[in-house]
């Protein structure tokens, strides 16, 4: 069974600069031709209809290429033999005869591509819709099943999710045109083959030679475009960051005020210029690798044309046969840089598609982990929640969030849990939630490891407001209950937000011609969100509910928690320490570590850190009545 969240590395295979060895080539191949059969299966599984239909008008379109060769051919020669014969020349008349039959012929091929066309449009747009839909919901999934939220710390999964969101609205698409182009080259580069070797073995040599330079150069080029677009990630997260920090609503207001503007634009065109120079140097080194095939390209093409020279000569062809042999060598040649383009755009795209797996696959690891655990206990009720010595760790970061932390909670407790910024608080309770696991020690829900509890019956039981809340951008009565306005018989009170006039069918968010509430609002609404689902759950947890709300509201929201929290197990983390007689018990936590456990009247005589924690606030709330009431004798 997996243990904690695992650290996210990247598969290098994409990500090096330098040239494949040779025993890498191979395998490399083998690793391209599974992934292609990988993309193959989704796409069949996004429309198999869809996909025949369009596998059929690929293979029909490569079949027309050396049709339209051979009409075109036949055409000129019979243009030639009418005008010899109407100069007297009886023995072009059999080949006169055939001018109306390539003419038709010619009709049919102009019209015949331009109908194909306008099919492969419908089914390639159709069918790519599909297909972007079923990797979409893919990288969806595979975000959200995942329990362990530890998953997703550090920044290379940050970076290389940028890089795939980013180039995932095109990538589908591109891969399909490549594959099934491909497949219209393959078709024709065969056909043409055949027909132009009665003629001289050499050209389909010559055309192959040609396109195994460009399919080299093309692979090399995509690997390389790839492994540049990996290393600019950061800096072009960085850019998208800046920009949207000028549209959002909460920073767009201090931008003006502190006057960040030039600041703003300073840090983008920093990013910028980074991004600029790794992608000049991609850029230097794909035109490098074009110069490096010139010469070759050039001597195959000259050797192209004396062969044709040479084969008409030799068995002095007519004007059709010279027509078909040059048209046919130099489609032959133009399918078979068709089809090395088409290799090397796919073996960019599975690079693109090798990161895509790679992530999602990553992901999938803990669903498969999580599904092969030996039946995992469900939570029906919970009575219990334990920690024993936990210790975790946020990706990277050098100073431990949580260290050997130990306690236990039981039905009925409601526990406030303080400390100064940065002690670990908001990190306990998603440990407590199972949305971390920890790096060391066990958190228990009824005596039973968390990780050996089906987890979702578990939040199942667990209602939560988060200090860091969502904001949904729904109708208010989506917002609390993620159902429709028409069952507002199951909502709660709107309270204070029914006084600023919103209703539980007012949409929200400006995006949408809806409500633009405040941050104090918002964090109502998500209090309330909590509130309603803690009505016939076991786990209340309440995260800085209050920090961004008008004191005046604060005992209305803490006097319904103290309702919904009768017979419950409930937690609240709050720097607030007037609240603090909700609390028949209070964890004092400083770095990580849980320093006291106790009653507000055994902490004010032990905890010097809550004393003094607790003294500060009451002084100022002191001051403010004797301000209030010198205020109110002036007045």
């Amino acid at each position: 069974m997996m243990r904690g969240g695992g650290r996210y590395r990247r598969n290098q295979a994409y990500r090096r600069e330098s040239p494949l060895r040779p025993n890498e080539i191979l395998p490399l191949i083998k690793q391209h031709f599974q992934m292609t059969w990988r993309l193959m299966g989704e796409l069949f599984r996004a429309s198999p209809g869809l996909m025949l239909i369009h596998s059929v008008q690929s293979a029909v379109s490569g079949i027309l290429i050396p049709i339209q060769v051979y009409i075109s051919a036949g055409l000129i020669g019979s243009i030639v033999a009418s005008i010899a014969f109407a100069g007297g020349d009886l023995e072009q008349a059999a080949d006169a005869e055939y001018l109306q039959f390539f003419v038709v012929g010619w009709l049919i091929l102009q019209v015949l591509p331009l109908l194909m066309g306008v099919i492969s449009q419908v089914v390639s747009m159709a069918l790519g819709e599909n297909f972007l839909h079923r990797l979409n919901q893919k990288l969806m999934l595979a975000a959200n099943q995942v329990e362990d939220l530890g998953v997703f710390e550090g920044e290379n999964i940050f970076n290389d999710s940028t890089a795939i969101r980013r180039e995932l609205t095109r990538r589908p698409l591109a891969f399909m045109s490549a594959i099934f182009a491909l497949l219209s080259a393959l078709i024709a580069l065969l056909s043409l083959s055949g027909a132009v070797v009665a003629y001289a073995w050499e050209i389909p040599v010559i055309a192959v030679g040609l396109g195994l330079l460009a399919l080299v150069l093309r692979a090399a080029t995509g690997r390389r475009i790839w492994g540049g677009n990996l290393s600019q990630s950061r800096h072009a997260r960085m850019m998208d960051y800046v920009f949207s920090l000028c549209y959002a609503r909460d920073s767009r207001q201090e931008i003006r005020i502190y006057g960040l503007a030039n600041y703003l634009e300073g840090r983008f065109s920093v990013a910028f210029a980074a991004m600029k120079k790794i992608m000049n140097q991609t850029r230097w080194d794909v035109a490098k690798m074009n110069m490096y095939v010139i010469i070759p390209q050039v001597a195959l093409l000259g050797w192209l044309l004396m062969v044709i020279i040479g084969a008409t000569h030799a068995t002095a062809a007519d004007v059709t046969a010279v027509v078909f042999l040059l048209n046919g060598a130099l489609a032959l040649q133009g399918q078979v840089s068709s089809f090395s383009s088409q290799i090397g755009a796919l073996i960019a795209h599975l690079a693109y598609f090798d990161k895509f797996y790679t992530f999602t696959d990553h992901l999938e690891t803990y669903l498969v982990a999580r599904d092969s655990r030996a039946e995992p206990g469900k939570v029906s009720t919970v009575d219990r929640i334990s920690f024993d010595n936990c210790s975790f760790r946020y990706g990277n970061e050098p100073k431990p969030a949580l260290v050997d932390v130990s306690f236990s909670a039981t039905h009925g407790e409601r526990i406030a849990i303080v400390g100064r910024n940065g002690a670990g608080k908001s990190t306990l309770m998603k440990l407590a939630l199972g949305l971390y696991n920890p790096q060391s020690g066990q958190v228990s829900v009824n005596e039973r490891d968390l990780r050996d509890t089906d987890v979702k019956s578990y939040w199942d039981r667990c209602a939560v407001c988060f200090q860091d809340f969502a904001r949904y951008m729904f109708t208010v009565g989506e917002n609390i209950a993620f159902r429709d306005a028409d069952q507002q018989d199951v909502l709660p009170d709107l309270g204070a937000l029914a006084e600023d006039k919103l209703t539980y069918s007012s949409q929200l968010g400006k995006e949408f011609e809806g409500e633009e509430l405040s941050v104090g609002q918002w964090q109502r609404l998500s209090v309330l969100r909590c509130l309603h689902f803690a009505r016939d759950r076991d786990v209340v947890v309440l995260d800085e509910p209050t920090a961004a709300i008008d004191p005046l509201y604060e005992e209305e929201i803490f006097r319904q928690f103290n309702e919904v929290s009768q017979n419950k197990l409930a937690f609240f983390v709050t720097h607030r320490l007037s609240i603090i007689r909700y609390a028949t018990r209070i964890l004092v936590m400083d770095q990580g570590r849980i320093v006291d456990d106790g009653t507000h009247t055994e902490l004010m005589r032990r905890c010097d850190l809550y004393h003094e924690m607790y003294t500060a606030q009451a002084d100022k709330y002191i001051r403010e009545e004797e301000n209030n009431e010198v205020d109110s004798d002036a007045s």
